[in-house]
């Protein structure tokens, strides 16, 4: 990790600045920001992209040791020998001579890195420099330190443009991470590296070489996974220890309180610390304090802080801490849900727990928090403190979804030995089911959720082991079995209120599936709240609510609330699987096809170890996304697909069936696709799958296969299925079978309102390919800069690629240069423009000049989606 690193996620601003100095009327520019925020590299991208036959630049090293010396950060750009005795006027004159002198008829550009830094003197030069034109200025200066008089000038007087350079957000810092390893990083690693370096590029380098070469940092199936663990690291210290500074002791404990028990009351923190420290460590920005409801909370301001002092404080010393902090949270009641599960950790951690049941309450609610890891501890502490067979079992499960499911079921064979009741056989076969289902292949969940049936007696028992029966015919495709298992456990007097809500999230998905969609969707949204109670039953309920949701908000196109972040994703696998589905199939829609590749990928290491029940989806998203971006690991990704789609996981069978369509057709092979169509389709048409069905018809239109039979199909299906996304589909099929123009840029504005970013991109295509014109050239243009590297058949336009010097000529005439212009400039002959322009016109398939702004502007953004 010594080399430079790749530069991530800026290329607007690097050429809005390139744009800006190099303008016929030349503008300077600032870029400002935090420090180690990114602004130092983003201004040797722009000086690597500079032509300096065209823009020749002095680069002046300002540094804190040349900060008080005169002129001295332009001393290896300014002449040996300054002008003899002279006073400061003087030196000031000779200094912009010099700076004038450097380009001779050329512009001469003046890169100053950490301007905050330089001398007065220096930062006179700087403001007569641009203020009388001798140069045009490219610096760089962090926001949070001042600055000399004459630099505060250059932005007050509008001498020169102050740009922010803000943080690497979470999709550019993955992007970063990705380049910089190698190898896609896991989903929940990217998002938590994301967020204890807050997207500062210097804190997340110290970050990476702090983990390099540790068994925290691991690459599986393909992908860095990160254990949350921060090695202790001396120049990561070193780095937090210079933003904290020397601290009293006082000041300290306040910080090492937060560090280990944030968020945390600002009054709690004041009752044991003192209102002075709390209020000095505030004003020195080491904590905020913030709103949460009716509370007043302190958290550290940066979560580097945190890691690292949590990691640099004794062990001795951080029990005490935390103890102290246990007591805190008790002292007020420990009112609220979460309370009791902070408590019980800091218990734990302080080894000061010894209350069996408190273990196992907040073991429950990581459990239901999907925080396995956690819940695994807990269930084993209070197994230890005598909590009995609850404990025993919910550690075992815990095990098993945390990745080691041959130890989870030793664990529940040796809980079969010592408990028999039928509550108890329950539990355990159940358990065993998961275990099998989740990360065993070749196993048989159904049989041991079927014997454990004969062996209970209970009627109420019985109708518990049922409802956990129902989901596995579902994965086994059982469909006809299912629907009349879900209705038997709804009518079963003996069904508990958690056994039949259990049902009804999958008979919602069935509803979703069958064309309902939208109805699934208003079902089941409530159900997130109203089902929080049944989870200590029902722990599954949880996973069927967040699967039956996804897939009804994708059937109905309603997508956005779903492309979020996973809940703590790392932390439970099986759910991971559901939500990487989701969150990816969304993403994909929405245009952000490299980024949900990303998320699938990150997830294929915990899928593999404690959630296989869902590697053929995951696998089947990969291939789909890798295929309309060009990538040709897609074929690979669909042989995992359905090598992996085992018999229980039948349920995923549509998904790998449309990602063969993708990848057929995106690989040219138009008949292929279409029989793998017709397959598909046949099997959702047996089993009434009409929602599912339209996605298979309306893959075949964008690809631009759809036949009147298609159309005939999707204008029934639009008659009989929810939700806009089966309109819009049938309305773009009737379109582009018609050529109906008008129609289609209709329905490029419906996917767009609808935020599907990737149909309404390849709609625009289709209509441009029917009927070009400058309007749909340019709306086609803006949807391009929206999306991701797509490369699907539908925007296969059949533009040749231009040669630089032809790029370079077009652009000229696309703002109206003349051919003679542009032959001056350049310093060729007067033909050669003209000469050029045809083979342009040639390539992009447009007549003359007056075509060329917006099929100039369709090119680029075409070109800018293939890899480079």
């Amino acid at each position: 990790m010594g080399e430079p690193w790749q530069f991530v996620g800026r290329h607007a601003e690097r050429d809005s600045v390139l744009k800006s100095v190099t303008a016929s009327t030349p503008r300077g520019v600032v870029l400002s920001g935090a420090a180690g925020v990114g602004k130092s590299r983003l201004l040797r991208e722009v000086l690597t992209k500079l032509d300096r036959t065209r823009f020749p630049y002095l680069a002046a090293a300002a540094t804190a040791a040349t900060a008080n010396l005169p002129l001295g950060a332009f001393a290896e750009i300014l002449p040996p020998t300054p002008p003899m005795g002279a006073n400061p006027t003087l030196l000031l004159r000779w200094a912009l001579d010099a700076i004038r002198a450097h380009g001779g008829e050329l512009p001469t550009i003046l890169v100053v890195d950490d301007i905050h830094l330089l001398d007065p003197l220096g930062a006179t030069v700087v403001l007569y420099a641009c203020r009388s034109g001798a140069a045009t200025l490219i610096a760089t200066h962090r926001s949070e330190t001042p600055v000399p008089d004459a630099i505060s000038t250059l932005w007050k007087d509008d001498l020169v443009e102050r740009t922010e350079v803000k943080a690497l957000d979470e999709q550019q810092t993955t992007e970063l991470l990705g380049k910089v390893l190698q190898a896609p990083v896991q989903q929940a690693s990217a998002t938590r590296l994301w967020q204890i370096t807050e997207g500062n590029a210097l804190l997340l380098r110290e970050v990476l070489t702090s983990l390099e070469g540790t068994p925290e940092l691991t690459l599986e199936h393909g992908s860095w996974t990160w254990s949350g663990k921060l090695p202790t690291d001396p120049a990561l210290n070193q780095l937090v220890d210079e933003r904290i500074g020397r601290l009293e002791d006082p000041v300290r404990k306040v910080l090492e309180l937060v560090a280990l028990g944030e968020p945390i009351g600002l009054n709690l923190i004041q009752r044991e610390c003192g209102e002075g420290p709390v209020a000095q460590a505030e004003d020195s920005l080491l904590i905020r304090v913030v709103e949460d409801g009716k509370r007043q909370n302190v958290r550290l301001t940066h979560p580097i802080y945190g890691e690292v002092l949590r990691h640099s404080i004794s062990v001795t010393r951080a029990h005490k801490r935390r103890a102290q902090l246990a007591e805190l949270i008790e002292s007020t009641g420990a009112r609220r849900r979460q309370d009791l599960l902070r408590v019980a950790v800091l218990r734990l951690d302080s080894r000061t727990a010894t209350d069996p049941s408190q273990l196992l309450r907040a073991a429950g609610l990581a459990f239901a928090d999907l925080d396995t890891r956690l819940a695994a501890r807990l269930a084993e502490a209070a197994n230890n403190a005598g909590a009995g067979f609850p404990a025993q079992e919910l550690f075992a499960t815990a095990v098993g979804l945390n990745g080691d499911p041959q130890k989870a079921l030793e664990l529940l064979d040796e809980a079969a030995r010592e408990h028999t009741s039928d509550w108890e056989v329950a539990r355990i076969a159940v358990a065993r089911s998961v275990q099998q289902m989740t990360a065993i292949d070749d196993s048989d969940p159904l049989a041991v959720l079927d014997d454990a049936i004969g062996r209970v007696t209970d009627p109420t028992t019985r109708a518990w082991i049922r409802a956990h029966i129902a989901p596995e015919r579902m994965f086994y495709a059982f469909y006809e079995d299912l629907d009349k298992l879900l209705a038997d456990i709804n009518a079963d007097p003996y069904s508990s209120e958690a056994a039949k809500q259990f049902a009804v999230t999958l008979q919602l998905a069935m509803r979703a599936w069958r064309g309902e969609p939208m109805a699934a969707l208003r079902a089941i949204v409530p159900m997130e709240r109203s089902s929080l109670s049944l989870i200590p039953e029902m722990p599954y309920l949880s996973n069927s609510i967040h699967y039956t949701l996804g897939q009804a908000s994708l059937l109905a196109g309603d997508v956005i609330h779903i492309q979020g972040a996973p809940d703590q994703p790392e932390f439970f696998p099986v759910l991971e699987g559901q939500q990487v589905l989701n969150r990816a199939q969304a993403l994909r829609m929405l245009g952000s096809t490299r980024q949900a590749q990303r998320l699938a990928q990150g997830a294929l290491g915990h899928l593999h170890t404690g959630g296989r029940i869902f590697l053929p989806a995951v696998y089947a998203e990969l291939a789909q996304c890798a295929a309309v971006n060009g990538d040709g690991a897609a074929e690979d990704y669909l042989v995992e697909a359905e090598r992996t789609l085992t018999r229980a996981r039948q349920n995923h069978l549509p998904w790998v069936g449309l990602a063969r369509i993708q990848v057929d057709a995106s690989a040219g092979r138009m008949e292929a696709a279409r029989a793998a169509a017709d397959d598909l389709i046949g099997i959702l048409r047996r089993n009434g799958f009409s929602a599912l069905e339209v996605l298979a018809h309306h893959t075949l239109t964008r690809a631009g296969l759809a036949d009147a039979e298609t159309g005939d199909r999707m204008a029934e299906l639009a008659s009989k299925v929810e939700g806009p996304l089966a309109q819009a589909a049938a309305r773009h099929t009737h379109a582009l079978l018609t050529g109906d123009v008008t129609e289609l840029k209709s329905i490029v504005e419906e996917y767009g309102r609808l935020r599907l970013t990737l149909f309404a991109t390849e709609a625009a295509a289709q209509a441009y390919q029917i009927k070009p014109s400058d309007a749909i050239a340019f709306r086609l243009a803006d949807l391009l800069g929206q999306i991701e590297g797509v490369q699907t058949p539908a925007l296969n336009l059949g533009m040749t690629a231009l040669t630089e010097r032809e790029l370079e000529i077009a652009d000229m005439a696309a703002t109206g240069m003349s051919s003679r212009a542009i032959a001056d400039q350049l310093v060729v002959s007067h033909r050669t423009p003209d000469n050029h322009l045809f083979k342009v016109y040639a390539k992009l398939g447009i007549a003359g000049r007056t075509e060329l702004p917006a099929r100039l502007r369709l090119y680029k953004a075409l070109h800018t989606q293939r890899p480079s």
